[in-house]
């Protein structure tokens, strides 16, 4: 299922790798959180975050690390997921930045990887 916990926890692990892979000595560092670094990379790919306004990388990273820590204490459950646009929106957005966050790591500029086409 697209919109289930579990998905959206494996999402994450995805985005850690690859953040580990992209930046090694931020990734090491204690001082920088979840919610930090997916800022940095909504940050470098704002064109996920601007089909809603309303939505910004601040917002966004704080709304997916309160959804890892609900799920991780159990207060998050499968009707949570379907019934939160929100969260559903972000789940497509944490899809397209494992793309591009991917598309990076294996060398591709970043004008090569704003021509390449993410769709869902």
């Amino acid at each position: 299922n697209l919109l289930s916990p579990h998905r959206f926890i494996e999402q994450i692990m995805a985005f850690e790798y690859l953040f580990d892979k992209l930046e090694p000595k931020k990734a090491n560092d204690n001082k920088v959180h979840l919610k930090d670094e997916l800022k940095e990379m909504f940050d470098e790919f704002p064109e996920l975050l601007s089909s809603r306004k309303t939505i910004t990388s601040e917002s966004a990273s704080e709304h997916i690390k309160t959804m890892r820590n609900n799920i991780a204490h159990g207060h998050a459950y499968y009707y949570d997921f379907k019934t939160d646009s929100n969260t559903q929106y972000l789940i497509f957005v944490l899809d397209k930045l494992i793309r591009k966050m991917s598309l990076r790591w294996i060398g591709f500029t970043k004008e090569e990887i704003e021509k390449y086409p993410v769709c869902w």
